[in-house]
């Protein structure tokens, strides 16, 4: 019992000793390329229904806690680092997807009701205003950060600069302006 060679391969590999099948032969390796690449990609990591996806694997829209909705943009998942104010980052990864683990982090540290994050799609700007100021009034420009992952999750379109909201004093109540 001998190999079995099928009629395309017996083909192929005659016109190469003639050289007219030199094309073919480019194409079918373009392919099989193709193939192996595509195979590699299958078991690329995925997300999980409840949470991220994990490092260079493609954006999902799981909504994340405390949200009750899919986020506008895709969620992708980085490594945090920290700074000396206690903020942390990046809040977003290189194609704009929000890092969910920053968002997981301004979550717990705001614990169940986090305002920022729970803000939604159609927030007002004074809703916006008193979620920004609601952490630690006065003395939170992570509120910023928080408000930034927010505005892209919601997709929320103003013009609303929550650093200089805070910086400016407007979150400290007027008895207890200097």
């Amino acid at each position: 019992m001998g190999i079995q060679r099928s009629p395309l391969v017996i083909s192929l590999f005659q016109g190469l000793r003639s050289g007219t099948q030199w094309p073919v032969l480019g194409v079918i390796i373009g392919l099989l390329v193709m193939s192996i690449a595509l195979a590699s990609c299958a078991g690329s990591p995925q997300a999980t229904p409840n949470g991220p996806v994990e490092h260079g694997a493609q954006a999902t829209f799981a909504i994340l806690a405390p949200a009750t909705v899919r986020p506008h943009v895709g969620e992708c998942h980085e490594t945090l680092a920290f700074g000396n104010d206690g903020a942390a980052g990046p809040l977003f990864c290189r194609h704009g997807q929000i890092n969910a683990n920053a968002w997981a982090f301004y979550a717990k540290m705001d614990g169940p009701r986090a305002p920022i994050l729970s803000l939604g799609r159609n927030a007002t700007l004074t809703e916006i205003k008193l979620a920004v100021c609601t952490p630690e009034p006065g003395s939170n420009p992570m509120a910023a950060d928080e408000y930034a992952l927010s505005k892209a999750y919601y997709g929320l379109r103003n013009n609303f600069d929550a650093l200089q909201w805070i910086s400016r004093g407007n979150c400290i109540p007027p008895q207890d302006r200097g």
